[in-house]
């Protein structure tokens, strides 16, 4: 099998919940060695999110953050959230890690409509200073975390008039990522 780069993404439908509940989601993109084993190291299988949001894949999650560009060798998913208002109008977020070898690494906020349509997409607003996505030469530390949230506006709580349908902090992304467990949680 020729060298190729593979995202990973095993999402089953919770027991005994045909077509709804969270799906389990490995949220790990590893390069395939040549025999088709996963290569070890960086880029290997990393864990992540125990669950993603109703009927939502990593690739279809991970997907507008690439913008045509070459797939990450690692995307993980540090926190989402399933969140509605009282209209109701949906709105599923998630936070991604991802890198591109071992000198691109992006943090980005992708969102969707799940009642409306299924796309992602990246978070924007246009009439504000906003950042949906922010590239780094290495991996992204606290600070830049930290500051990536204020700039994206992403908060680990329901605002403006929305409230959480369900929401996680993907633990083993998290450590993955930064080396530590969450220094954030969802409030209950």
């Amino acid at each position: 099998m020729s060298r190729r780069l593979r995202l990973v993404a095993f999402a089953v439908a919770c027991a005994g919940a045909a077509g709804g509940g969270a799906a389990r989601a490995d949220t790990s993109v590893s390069a395939r060695a040549p025999d088709g084993g996963a290569k070890t190291g960086s880029g290997a299988k990393t864990g992540g999110c125990a669950k993603l949001p109703e009927g939502a894949t990593l690739d279809e999650i991970v997907a507008p953050a690439l913008r045509g560009g070459a797939p990450p060798t690692i995307a993980r998913v540090l926190a989402w959230s399933a969140e509605v208002d009282d209209r109701p109008l949906y709105l599923d977020r998630a936070l991604l890690w991802l890198a591109r070898g071992d000198k691109a690494f992006e943090l980005a906020h992708v969102y969707r409509h799940p009642r409306d349509a299924k796309t992602w997409h990246l978070s924007m607003v246009y009439d504000v200073p906003y950042e949906s996505q922010r590239t780094f030469t290495a991996p992204p530390k606290r600070a830049a975390l930290e500051s990536f949230l204020t700039a994206t506006w992403w908060h680990f709580a329901a605002e403006g008039g929305f409230r959480l349908v369900a929401a996680e902090v993907c633990r083993e992304a998290w450590q993955a990522s930064f080396g530590a467990p969450p220094w954030h949680q969802y409030g209950k």
